[in-house]
């Protein structure tokens, strides 16, 4: 048993750990992403950063990510049913 399964491990790599964001990096993010308040007015997203039905999805999803821990899987089943006329 232990020769079969020792063959079926030919090749593998041990498995690496992403290493998280320093301060800066994650404040780099956020200044990349996060939507802004113009003169008491709605919030309005960067331009030209990212499609504009996408930038509050993945405001949302980083956010998220960042602050409950959740995987890159279980953010991207994310749905936004409502998004801001315009």
């Amino acid at each position: 048993m232990e020769q079969v399964f020792r063959s079926l491990r030919t090749g593998t790599k041990p498995s690496e750990r992403i290493q998280p964001l320093n301060e800066q990096e994650l404040a780099s993010l956020r200044r990349v992403l996060a939507p802004k308040t113009e003169c008491g007015r709605d919030w309005v997203f960067p331009k030209g950063v990212f499609y504009r039905h996408a930038q509050l999805r993945n405001w949302l999803m980083v956010e998220t990510g960042l602050e409950l821990g959740l995987r890159r899987g279980e953010l991207l089943k994310f749905a936004i049913g409502l998004y801001p006329a315009g």
